[in-house]
Parts: structure tokens; sequence; C-alpha cells
């Protein structure tokens, strides 16, 4: 179930996109994000995947879609996020393919900081992410998982 990154429910998320890049499509600076974060409780694992548009000098928007899993260990959680972020990616490539648009970026939740757990993952993670065609970023600069994602997965 994707949403609005105010909450309002989407009935149709690629009908929406595509009513966006119909909107936009002479926007020369239109770009298209995707961060996926996840928070964990007791028995799950939440993950929260969103996808900013961003028109420079006119802001953003963007949606996101929460899933609830069987809760796994943190580094297998880092590797679904990764996974997810390039699944929606694939996934959106093939949606903006016939206007000739496609993900600028994907932003992974990772940080190459001595003293941070994921910085053990930040190489494999990126090397899939780049791999399978895309930029990818991780912090300070990957805003659109360690921020909008990271909101809506708590």
């Amino acid at each position: 179930m994707w949403r609005r990154i105010s909450g309002k429910q989407i009935e149709n998320i690629e009908e929406r996109i595509i009513k966006d890049v119909l909107k936009y499509q002479d926007d020369e600076t239109l770009k298209f994000y995707i961060g996926v974060d996840s928070d964990t409780n007791k028995n799950k694992d939440i993950y929260a995947t969103a996808i900013v548009i961003y028109r420079s000098g006119h802001g953003a928007h963007g949606y996101y879609k929460r899933e609830y899993e069987k809760k796994i260990d943190d580094k297998s959680r880092l590797w679904m996020e990764t996974f997810k972020a390039v699944e929606t990616g694939v996934w959106l490539n093939e949606l903006l393919k016939p206007y000739d648009l496609k993900v600028h970026e994907i932003h992974a939740d990772l940080s190459e900081d001595d003293d941070a757990f994921s910085k053990s993952m930040v190489k494999s993670c990126l090397g899939y992410i780049t791999s399978m065609g895309f930029n990818g970023k991780v912090k300070p600069y990957a805003w659109c998982s360690n921020k909008v994602a990271h909101r809506k997965s708590k």
C-alpha cells in the first residue's frame, strides 16, 4: 500500500507516478530517488521504502510504503533494505522507460564511519546497487533513506 509522504493512501502508484511524469516531463531537472530504511520491534521488522521526485528549484514530493516481515538479524536486515531499494529501482525504471527517464540515485542507510555497525556492509551493498545499474549513495549523502524512509519506518 503506497501513500503520499503526508500519509494519504494512493490507489494506484503506477498511475500516480505516470501522472507526475506527464505533469513535469518538460522539466529537465526532474530526478527520482529511492531510499529504504527499517526498524525492528519484538516480533517483526518494519521496512519503509520511499520514492522522492525532485525538481531543482521547485522542491520535491514523494511516496512511501511500509512492509512488515519476520524479524531477522541486523546484517540481514541491511541486506534486505538494499534489496528492496534495488527491486523498487528496477520496477520504477521499467515504468519510466517510455518517458526516457530513470532513477537518479539509490540511497542506502549505511555509514562509512569507523564506529558504525554498517561500515562492513558499505562495499558489498554499494557493489550490488551499482552492479544493477544504479548510482548509490551512503550517509551523509543518503538523505532519501536516512531522512525520508527513516521517518516512515518508525
